[in-house]
């Protein structure tokens, strides 16, 4: 087991990895609600702002692209989330679902609801492809992974032109905790 601490950050159960060293050299706190990332100042494919991805050694893993880079040939978007579901011409992050055997995930940093209750989270989605894989959202609650919280099946889009969606999951269970999110 390693140690992993953060100034600010006094919520231990999330602080233990198995086989990993772990430095804090970026000093990164909680964040706190409300938050918003848009992914802009990510340099893809790297991610950053707390946030991170496993997998990192494998081909398959989640990554942040530039708009209007196909990756794979019909899949989509061809832009990322420019407001109101339209295609904008930021950075958004991704993964290939067109892999089996592989499950990467994209985990947030960590956010403060210790202060909070009624607490929810909207994200915006592109899943265009005809072997689109089912996109998954956990939530870590300071004891461990809770798999499922929400998940969109499949297929949701029909051209790497189509808009982007929104999705709400609640996060009301995890009030007076801190938490993370991992897609996967």
């Amino acid at each position: 087991r390693v140690w992993v601490n953060a100034t600010g950050d006094g919520f231990t159960p999330n602080d233990t990895l198995e086989n990993l060293i772990v430095r804090n050299t970026q000093n990164v706190s909680p964040v706190s609600i409300p938050y918003a990332q848009n992914f802009n100042s990510f340099i893809p494919p790297n991610f950053n702002n707390g946030w991170s991805t496993d997998r990192t050694g494998f081909v398959f893993r989640w990554e942040s692209e530039n708009s209007g880079v196909q990756n794979n040939t019909s899949t989509g978007p061809i832009g990322d989330h420019g407001g109101n579901g339209q295609l904008g011409t930021g950075i958004y992050i991704y993964t290939e679902a067109s892999n089996t055997g592989f499950d990467p995930s994209a985990i947030s940093p960590c956010i403060d609801l210790s202060n909070n209750s009624g607490a929810r989270m909207s994200f915006w989605y592109h899943k265009y492809g005809s072997g689109m894989g089912n996109l998954f959202v956990d939530v870590y609650d300071g004891n461990g992974w809770i798999n499922g919280v929400d998940q969109i099946l499949g297929q949701t889009q029909t051209s790497e032109t189509d808009l982007w969606r929104e999705k709400e999951v609640s996060l009301n269970a995890y009030a007076g905790r801190r938490i993370k999110i991992r897609f996967r």
